[in-house]
């Protein structure tokens, strides 16, 4: 492929910020899990800056099954 014939096809492509780069481990059933979850969350944001979706407040958790202390939830020390 020409440097011109892919000048081209980028002018085609949306135009988009990267959020996944797939490197030397290739793409994997994780990998493919957050990008979906990513995908979704930027979906859900759009949809809330458009004004088609009303809220008062958003969590995206990135752990399996949630994180611990997640949103609303006190933050407790290991002495605890």
């Amino acid at each position: 492929m020409t440097s011109k014939q892919r000048s081209y096809l980028k002018s085609l492509a949306v135009n988009l910020d990267t959020i996944f780069q797939i490197g030397k481990g290739g793409v994997t059933e994780e990998l493919c899990n957050q990008l979906l979850n990513a995908l979704n969350a930027r979906e859900l944001i759009n949809k809330v800056k458009a004004g088609e979706v009303e809220v008062d407040f958003i969590e995206i958790m990135a752990c399996p099954g949630g994180c611990v202390n997640g949103g609303g939830q006190p933050i407790v020390s290991a002495k605890d």
